[in-house]
């Protein structure tokens, strides 16, 4: 069973940590310039849970996100998430990190 640990903090600094356990765990970070991409991400699957948020729609500041997908023993989806800066993540395998990445702003 592997755990992912996200940790999110906000403009404040104040941290909000979530956990999210599977059998498998896939990542793909990309940049983007968009401050839109959370509404856009919204249309496109409702179903996709979003980590984090982006205050400030009119910057042209380029940040990093990151498309999550946790899947169960029987390769379902378990969980769809779209993470938005600033946030650290950590994939775990019995308590041990095995993977990170982060989505920050440039």
């Amino acid at each position: 069973m592997l755990t992912l640990k996200v940790i999110i903090t906000d403009i404040d600094g104040q941290s909000q940590t979530y956990l999210f356990n599977g059998d498998s765990i896939s990542h793909k970070e990309y940049f983007s310039e968009d401050h839109y991409i959370v509404t856009k991400q919204c249309e496109k699957n409702s179903s996709t849970w979003i980590i984090g948020s982006i205050i400030e729609t009119s910057s042209t500041q380029k940040f990093t996100v990151s498309e999550v997908e946790i899947y169960d023993e029987d390769r379902f989806n378990k969980n769809k998430l779209f993470i938005v800066p600033r946030a650290e993540c950590y994939i775990m395998d019995n308590g041990k990190t095995i993977d990170t990445f982060g989505c920050y702003f440039e």
